[in-house]
C-alpha cells in the first residue's frame, strides 16, 4: 500500500487534494456548479461548469493531458455561478428566483448580479456574514440584525 503523503490527485479535471483527512490520509474533492430547473414535470440539468482548482489551471501539461483547453484559466466558484446565471437567462430559461448554499450566498457579487437581473433569491450565508441592504440606502448590517435574531 502506498503511503497517503506520496499519492497524487487523480488525473481527472476538477479533482484536487482537499482538507487533510483524519490520521494523515489525503482526500480528493471534485466540485461543479449547476443550475437545476424544476419544469412542470420533473427536473432537468440545464447547464454546468466544472470548477478547476488553481493547482490544475496553473499546470498546463496536466490540463492538456485532460484535454482542457489552454485558454481555460482559473475562476472562482462565484464567477462560474454568475456565468451560468447569465447564460441561462440569455438562452431564455424562464427563471424568477435562485437558491444557493453559503458558498455562493456569501459572494456579494453573486447576490448583486441576481438583484441587477431582477431575480429573487434565497441564499444561505454564514452567521457572521455582513450583508448590504440595498433597499435601505446601502446600509451594512449583520444577518442577525437584519432578521431581528439574537
Amino acid at each position: 500500500m502506498t503511503p497517503a503523503s506520496s499519492r497524487r490527485a487523480p488525473p481527472r479535471p476538477g479533482w484536487a487534494s482537499s482538507t487533510p483527512a483524519p490520521r494523515g490520509r489525503s482526500t480528493t474533492a471534485r466540485s461543479a456548479c449547476s443550475p437545476p430547473t424544476p419544469p412542470a414535470r420533473g427536473r432537468a440539468l440545464v447547464d454546468r461548469e466544472l470548477y478547476l482548482p488553481k493547482a490544475w489551471t496553473s499546470d498546463r501539461e496536466r490540463c492538456r493531458a485532460a484535454k482542457i483547453p489552454d485558454e481555460r484559466g482559473f475562476a472562482t466558484k462565484g464567477e462560474l455561478a454568475r456565468e451560468i446565471v447569465r447564460r441561462c437567462l440569455a438562452a431564455g430559461l424562464p427563471a424568477a428566483w435562485v437558491t444557493a448554499d453559503e458558498a455562493y450566498g456569501q459572494d456579494w457579487n453573486f447576490r448583486r448580479l441576481l438583484e441587477q437581473l431582477g431575480l429573487g433569491y434565497v441564499v444561505a450565508v454564514p452567521k457572521s456574514q455582513q450583508i448590504k441592504c440595498l433597499a435601505g440606502g446601502g446600509v451594512t448590517q449583520t444577518v442577525t440584525r437584519a432578521f431581528g435574531l439574537k
